[in-house]
Order: structure tokens, then sequence, then C-alpha cells
């Protein structure tokens, strides 16, 4: 053997322990049927590497799903964060007896009635975020017992029978055109949402009652963001015109959030004449601050204290038709003055940001 190849072998004897000493990963993705078969062989020859694994993410979206997705179900007893993006086609018996011991975060795009037993069984779940239901009717979930639940996250149909008094954040989100208006389920909901901290809703421009709605059902509410979707004329008594743009209305409609500290907005509309125009939005500031309708914006000033919101002092405007007309603006309160921070932001800048 050569001087150097026995430098190299000794290399690799000092490299190769190593690689076999290194502790198995803790966070897994598995994207095919391909990454699936090779984890199931290495857990399988190897326990500690299902062991090991705390966090994973399936995401395969082609129908049929084999019986190796459930093989790695079963090889990660101890996942703590379980993510499972799969075809609504899915078996309802890939679930069928799965146990995690110390599961806490579950999101899943599956049909509810798969996940009655599942859920049922996994009480340490606190953190669910759950795709559309799969059912016209009622949602297979409302049976169940979700007092451990503090984060929510599901369609508006199913949270009116998920939600209970305990929970603290919650996101309403993928509401049909078809059905009952927003406000009009939030008012089926049996209980009022009295620990609510934090609410993301999405939200229609028929909506127009939706603040009276959420007043009603989470009175203590600290965080509120409304996000419009678009709603045609496929909705009953459906009209472009927009609450918000009153701002009388729509201020003395915010007091009734008496706790509310922070409140953002998302909408397909301009909210003013000349988008990011400083004096502009700040009209609209005020005017949602105060409930006032502020005609002029020279020598602006705030009305009477006794007329501001008791605690608001963050508001967020994302508004614009389209992406490249679209502006983002963050607007904080300093004392009595309503200030904007930085410049607005536009266009390609939007994409990277988390409204």
């Amino acid at each position: 053997m050569s001087r150097r190849e026995t430098t190299s072998r000794a290399v690799l004897d000092d490299v190769e322990p190593a690689a076999t000493d290194a502790p198995p990963k803790t966070v897994r993705t598995i994207r095919s049927i391909a990454d699936a078969s090779q984890f199931v062989t290495s857990a399988l020859a190897k326990c500690t590497v299902g062991w090991a694994v705390d966090t994973l993410t399936i995401n395969i979206q082609l129908p049929p799903i084999p019986p190796v997705i459930r093989s790695v179900l079963v090889l990660v007893p101890y996942l703590t964060d379980l993510t499972l993006l799969l075809p609504a086609e899915t078996p309802p018996a890939l679930l069928f007896n799965i146990n995690f011991r110390v599961l806490k975060f579950f999101k899943t795009n599956l049909p509810h009635h798969i996940l009655t037993s599942f859920l049922n069984r996994h009480r340490l779940v606190t953190i669910l975020v759950l795709g559309p239901c799969g059912r016209s009717g009622g949602c297979p979930l409302a049976v169940g017992d979700f007092e451990h639940v503090t984060d929510l996250e599901c369609e508006a149909t199913c949270a009116k029978n998920l939600v209970h008094r305990r929970l603290r954040h919650l996101a309403i989100v993928g509401k049909s055109l078809r059905g009952p208006r927003i406000p009009a389920i939030l008012r089926q909901v049996p209980v009022v949402a009295s620990a609510l901290y934090h609410l993301t809703m999405d939200f229609f421009p028929d909506d127009s009652d939706i603040l009276h709605a959420i007043h009603r059902f989470a009175p203590f509410l600290k965080k509120l963001r409304l996000v419009e979707r678009r709603g045609g004329a496929s909705r009953h008594g459906s009209s472009q015109r927009r609450v918000f743009k009153d701002p009388l209305v729509w201020g003395q409609a915010l007091r009734k959030l008496s706790y509310l500290e922070e409140f953002a907005l998302k909408t397909s509309v301009d909210l003013v004449a000349f988008p990011g125009q400083l004096e502009l939005e700040r009209q609209v500031i005020f005017g949602w601050a105060y409930g006032v309708r502020v005609r002029k914006s020279r020598n602006l000033r705030p009305p009477p204290v006794r007329k501001a919101h008791p605690t608001l002092y963050h508001i967020r405007i994302y508004y614009g038709r389209t992406r490249d007309a679209s502006v983002l603006s963050k607007w904080f309160k300093d004392g009595q003055v309503w200030l904007r921070l930085g410049q607005p932001i536009t266009g390609d800048d939007l994409d990277d940001i988390d409204f």
C-alpha cells in the first residue's frame, strides 16, 4: 500500500466512526413514497432512528397512499409535532390505533371523519390545525371534547362546535361562499370564548356586522386580524359595500371590543385614493381609533381623549386591488399621537410578508 493510500485510509478510519456515532435526526420530512420506504428501512434496522424523531412532516399529494406511510407513523412513537398532508382519498385505517405518547402539535388536511378516534386518543394536543371538513352536513368532530386545545385553526362551520371557554388562539379560515354568513355562524357558538386572546378570521365584503358578532363571541379579545376574501353574486344579499370605509361606524364597532390592543385588516379595495399617501392613511387611522369622520388632513388633531379607543395602540392595513398596487402600512399610538412605522411596503416586497 502506497504512502498516499495509507494516509487516505487513516483519514477514513477517523471519519467513519464519527459518521456511525452521529445522533439520529429529530426532524424528518417525507415528500415521496421513496422517502418513506428509506426511512422505514433505517428505522427497522435501528429502532433509535424512529424513536429520536420528535417533529415529522409527511406531504404526499398523489394517491393512492400505500401501507408504508402507516409504517412510518408506527415507528415514531415519541412525536411532539406532526404535520400530515395527504390526499382526501386516504383510507381511514391509516390512523387506526396509531398512538403518540407526547403529541402536542397536529396539522392535517385529512377529512374530519378520519380524525375522530385519533384526536380522542391524543389528549395532550394543544395546537390543532385542520383543513376542510369534507362533509356538507355537521362536522364529525362536534361530538368530541377539545378542552385541551388552546390554539385552533379550522373552517367557520366546524369552529362553532369546537370552540370552548379556555381557547386562547383561534384562526377561522376557508369559509365557503355558500351557506350562512360568518357573523351568523359566530352567533351559533354555544359558549362565550372569554379566554380568547388572538383571533384571525376570513370574512366577506357583505359581513357588515362582523365586529358586533366578534364582540359577542370574544368580548375580551386583544388581537384581531381580519382577512377579506373575494365574494361575488353567489352570496345571497352580496354587496361590494365595505363597512370599514365609514370610519364613524367602524370606529364605534371597534370600541365595543374594549380590550383590543392590536388590529389588522387585509382588503382588496383601496382604502385611500392614493395608496400609501401618509395623510390620507392618517385620516383612516384617526377615524377608526376615534370613531369620527375626518374630512380634511390639514392641521389634523386628535379628537377629545374620551372618544379614543381605550386600549388600541397598533393597526396594520394591507390594501389594494392587485399585488403591484397593494400597500402594507403599520401604525402605532405614541401617547395620543398615531404614527406610521417607516414607509409602506409595496410590490414584490409583499411576497415575503406574513401579514
